[in-house]
């Protein structure tokens, strides 16, 4: 075997060693050299100057960094430098010498630059934490996905939207832990006194899970269930161009849209205008933004995430005031597919529905759906019932059988303009 050759000039600090990386072959490899015979240093491994028996992080990488960095075996040092910028490098230095990774570079000459790196890779002692972290993670996914399991065949009859959820949401995303315990609040009969006692109860802080809500109810969890639980807001509402609200005229006196709390106690009562070429709802608040600043003759209703009643009955009283197009615009995802679920079975069976998939033209795809989010947007659009179950069931079944979710700014922004623009009397 070939004594490793030591580039020493290639070795960036004192606790670092640059090797050159042999040739391979049945003999355990032999030096590269060039047709002259001389050593080439064109592949060079960075590694420890000391050997460490024993390693450790370096002070000052965050847990969450950490993590990250045992969660590969070998990274490409594009995806460091998209997670640690420009201390990437420094970084880098300290984890070769701490004995946590090695780095195979591509020298020019004397030297190398840090956009050469071919190969960023844990040592065998972080790799083997890094393996025994991805399988307790995985007994705890599967022990998650079984609690939630049972806890939705008990759940069913009584709050069989917050069933749908456990059934549907992978392990992998921090809902499914808020619904596991909030569907273990509802069989034992816990109230909490808001969303930062729940979030104190099964979470051990006050503001770990104070999106509990939030997040529940874009999930497609029912005001019902969430009062049950004590974990009820009262949810906002967004309006702008051609609407007025309590008499006032909002949109032509501020950039909407105008938030706003609804209340089942103290309602909003909206007019939208006689001009008005449409009502569009939507649940980006990009998007609303961008359709009140360019499209003034359209009067917005925004929300976030699933609406609830006070916001719903916003929605219809819109939607009962013209005779022009209610233009639906979800996200194209699970969540989306739900809420246009509860806005189109509430919707007046003479309105004229105008469903907007933004995920149509969409080619960069994100994290696939999982088999149960599958199955539910399948059975959505299977179950569609009502005068506008059409919309619905196309809209389910597209979303299923493009397979990722769609929810970014952009392409909903540019899916609604083109909806818009393609209005009658459209510019």
């Amino acid at each position: 075997m070939t004594t490793p050759i030591r580039a020493t000039w290639l070795e960036p600090r004192s606790d670092v060693r640059a090797f050159i990386v042999p040739r391979p072959g049945p003999d355990g490899g032999s030096a590269p050299r060039d047709r002259a015979g001389r050593v080439k240093s064109n592949r060079v491994d960075l590694v420890a100057a000391t050997e460490h028996d024993a390693w450790e992080r370096p002070g000052g990488v965050s847990d969450a960094d950490w993590a990250w960095m045992l969660a590969a075996g070998t990274r490409r040092w594009r995806s460091v430098v998209e997670r640690f910028g420009d201390q990437a490098a420094g970084l880098t230095l300290d984890l070769v010498a701490a004995g946590v990774v090695t780095v195979r570079v591509h020298p020019t000459g004397p030297t190398f630059v840090w956009d050469a790196v071919q190969k960023w890779t844990l040592t065998p002692g972080p790799a083997n934490e890094g393996a025994q972290r991805t399988r307790e993670r995985g007994a705890r996914h599967d022990d998650l996905r079984e609690r939630a399991s049972q806890l939705a065949g008990a759940l069913e009859v009584e709050h069989h939207d917050l069933a749908d959820v456990l059934l549907s949401t992978p392990p992998h995303s921090p809902l499914l832990a808020i619904a596991v315990a909030a569907a273990s609040d509802l069989l034992t009969g816990v109230s909490h006194d808001g969303p930062r006692a729940f979030s104190q109860t099964h979470f051990g802080h006050t503001k770990a899970r104070d999106d509990a809500p939030d997040l529940l109810r874009r999930a497609g969890v029912s005001e019902r269930t969430l009062r049950d639980l004590g974990l009820a807001r009262s949810p906002y509402v967004g309006l702008g161009g051609a609407i007025d609200v309590n008499g006032l005229p909002i949109g032509a006196a501020f950039a909407g849209p105008v938030r706003l709390r609804a209340t089942q106690q103290d309602p909003l009562i909206v007019q939208v205008h006689e001009r008005a070429r449409a009502v569009l709802l939507v649940e980006n608040l990009q998007a609303a933004e961008t359709a009140c600043d360019a499209f003034p003759n359209i009067a917005v209703v925004w929300f976030a995430g699933q609406p609830a009643d006070a916001v719903l009955a916003v929605c219809v009283m819109a939607a009962t005031q013209t005779n022009g197009p209610i233009i639906v615009t979800p996200d194209a995802d699970l969540g989306g597919v739900r809420i246009a679920d509860r806005l189109l079975t509430a919707l007046p069976a003479s309105s004229i529905v105008h469903l907007v998939d933004v995920g149509v033209g969409t080619s960069a795809p994100t994290t696939a759906f999982s088999v149960a989010s599958l199955d539910e947007l399948n059975r959505i659009g299977g179950a569609a019932h009502g005068p506008h179950a059409a919309h619905l069931t196309a809209f389910a079944l597209a979303v299923a059988e493009r397979g990722f979710p769609v929810e970014q700014e952009a392409p909903i922004r540019a899916a609604l303009s083109v909806a818009i623009a393609g209005l009658p009397g459209g510019e």
